[in-house]
C-alpha cells in the first residue's frame, strides 16, 4: 500500500505530466488559453448586466474560477481522482499565471 505522502506526490506528479504533456499540446498555450477564456467571460458576463462597471475577469481568475468548479464538483459529485488531479493541475497553472502577471507588472 502507498503511504499518504506517495499518493500526495502521484496526483503532483501526474498534474504537472498533463499540463506538460497532452493537454499542454492539445490546448496551447495556457495563459493564452486563460486569457481567452477571461476575454470571452468578460465579454458575456458584460452582455448579461453582471458587469456594469468596466472591470474585466484576469487570465489568473479564470484558473481560479476553474479550480473552484473542481471543488464544486468534489462538493455535490462522487468522488472521481481526476477531479484533485485537475484541481492540482490548475494551482500549478494559476501559480505560473500569477508570476507571468507579476512580471509584466513590474515592467510596466
Amino acid at each position: 500500500m502507498k503511504t499518504f505522502h506517495e499518493r500526495a506526490a502521484e496526483v503532483g506528479n501526474t498534474a504537472v505530466g498533463l499540463i506538460t504533456g497532452d493537454r499542454a499540446k492539445a490546448h496551447g498555450h495556457a495563459f493564452l488559453q486563460h486569457q481567452c477564456m477571461a476575454d470571452l467571460w468578460t465579454t458575456y458576463l458584460g452582455a448579461a448586466g453582471v458587469i456594469t462597471d468596466g472591470r474585466s475577469i484576469s487570465p489568473l481568475d479564470a484558473s481560479q474560477m476553474l479550480m473552484l468548479m473542481k471543488v464544486s464538483r468534489n462538493a455535490v459529485g462522487a468522488y472521481n481522482p481526476d477531479t484533485f488531479i485537475d484541481q492540482a493541475g490548475y494551482a500549478c497553472l494559476s501559480g505560473a499565471i500569477a508570476q507571468n502577471l507579476e512580471e509584466v507588472k513590474s515592467e510596466g
